[in-house]
Formats: structure tokens, C-alpha cells, sequence
């Protein structure tokens, strides 16, 4: 890969609902991260290069500037296993990512005593991501190295 700043992206926690991260640029916290739940890089439809169900697999992955009228001024996470059009954008909850990364100042669980009390895809919340995502979009680069691990991978090197 070409020389570009490494980015962290931190994962947390994996819930059977959502997946929880944050992001790091030289080892300070920019925003909280919510993605859909680690399914092994599954799609729902084997027909499209879209994602639809599973967090993004750990790894190094190329991020480049990408614009689209619904999705202006972000990121796309290039380079995934069979998977394409993956972005940076605000959301709530992982009812509204298809596969991409939601940034937040915090996550909160909306059920934290399981009673069911909401839907599973709303049970995580991204709070203040249009915020976060600013704040996101004014901390990266142009282009940028992905290193996407989790804690407990940390924990085993």
C-alpha cells in the first residue's frame, strides 16, 4: 500500500445487534463508531457489491474522498472482500447503514436490561452523529490507511 496516514478504527464491542468502535488519528479518539454486527462479511443479496448486513472484517483498508448527491464530502472504504460502496456518514441506528461506518460522540444501549423493549437494529443509538461526523470530517485526510482491530485482538498480540 502506498504511504498514507494510518487511521484506527477500534473496535470495542461486538453485540449480537451492532458492532461498537471508535476512531484514532495518532492515538486520539475522534468519534465512537457504529457499524452492523460482525456476520463474517455477509451480504443479503449475492447479486450486488453493496453490503447489507455485516460489520466490515478486520484488516488495513484504503480510504479515499468520495461524493455522491445523497452521501456528499465523505470517505469509501476500498479494498473489502466482496464488498463495495462502503462510506463514513451519520446515522442512528444500523437500520440505517447499509454495510458502512456511523460516526458518534457516544453509543448508547437503548435496552440495557434486554426486556424488549425496543427493535433489535434500534437497541444501539449513535448519538450526535451529524456532529461527530464534522468533527470527523475536519480531523482526516484526503486519503488514508484503515486499520481496522478490535480489543480483544489487541489483547492477544
Amino acid at each position: 500500500m502506498e504511504r498514507h496516514l494510518q487511521i484506527e478504527l477500534i473496535r470495542t464491542d461486538y453485540h449480537p445487534e451492532a458492532t461498537v468502535g471508535r476512531i484514532l488519528k495518532e492515538g486520539k479518539e475522534v468519534c465512537k463508531t457504529l457499524e452492523r454486527p460482525n456476520l463474517n462479511n455477509q451480504k443479503d443479496n449475492p447479486n450486488t457489491k453493496q453490503n447489507e448486513s455485516s460489520c466490515i472484517p478486520e484488516g488495513i483498508y484504503k480510504c479515499k474522498k468520495y461524493s455522491s448527491a445523497k452521501y456528499p464530502d465523505t470517505w469509501e472504504i476500498t479494498g473489502v472482500a466482496n464488498r463495495g460502496a462502503i462510506l463514513f456518514h451519520s446515522a442512528n441506528y444500523v437500520s440505517q447503514l447499509l454495510g458502512c461506518v456511523a460516526t458518534a460522540s457516544s453509543i448508547q444501549n437503548m435496552d440495557p436490561k434486554n426486556e424488549g423493549k425496543v427493535a433489535p437494529e434500534q437497541k444501539w443509538l449513535a448519538s450526535q452523529s451529524k456532529d461527530a461526523f464534522a468533527k470527523f470530517k475536519a480531523a482526516m485526510p484526503k486519503e488514508f490507511n484503515l486499520l481496522i482491530t478490535s480489543e480483544q485482538t489487541l489483547c492477544k498480540a
